[in-house]
């Protein structure tokens, strides 16, 4: 067997193997996640109502580099906490595009 087949084997069984732990870990924090019973929501028993909007340009300002702008982020988060938003939609990617109204800089090409 060459090397490169070897380190794909032991990848696989590695993958295997945190996939398998994994569930066990999460099984016991499973009454935390929001889920639908009798089409509701719920954690746990409880009902569960959410208000949300959506924060596009958060990854932006959330950035370490020059476009971030971390003082205006935490304004932004506590302001929204306190109207009592409890969900946020977040922009995880933007693409290069020669759209005018595009989002610049784009995270990928």
């Amino acid at each position: 067997m060459t090397k490169h087949v070897s380190k794909i084997i032991v990848f696989a069984v590695l993958m295997l193997t945190i996939t398998g732990c994994s569930s066990l870990f999460f099984q016991k924090y499973e009454t935390n996640f929001v889920k639908v019973k009798n089409e509701r929501f719920e954690i746990g028993e409880k009902p569960y109502y959410f208000l949300g909007t959506n924060l596009w340009y958060g990854c932006y300002i959330g950035s370490k580099g020059a476009i971030g702008q971390r003082d205006r982020l935490k304004r932004e988060l506590d302001l929204l906490k306190s109207l009592n938003i409890n969900n946020l939609r977040i922009l995880a990617a933007s693409e290069e595009s020669a759209i005018k109204n595009s989002v610049k800089p784009a995270i990928q090409s």
